[in-house]
């Protein structure tokens, strides 16, 4: 997880991810035993996330949104992100 001064909890990016395959969508971090289930929320507390599923279909659309984005990535730079 990335640090930010005084945040709680330390998130600075969160970024979230979908899988949609077999007519389902499964969210980032949404498990049940270990195995992604359709459906849920996205996970706001991680920027780590995975899907694992058991009987995906033969075509995948995985996508990453953008939920909350605040920083430019790089290490030490007052600079927020700049939308161009």
């Amino acid at each position: 997880m990335s640090l930010a001064a005084g945040a709680e909890p330390a998130l600075v990016n969160d970024l979230d991810l979908a899988v949609w395959t077999r007519g389902e969508t499964y969210r980032g971090n949404h498990l049940v035993d270990g195995w992604s289930v359709p459906a849920g929320s996205p996970d706001r507390l991680n920027n780590l996330e995975y899907a694992r599923i058991s009987a995906p279909g033969t075509t995948a659309v995985v996508t990453v949104t953008a939920a909350n984005l605040p920083g430019d990535g790089i290490p030490y730079n007052a600079d927020l992100t700049v939308a161009m």
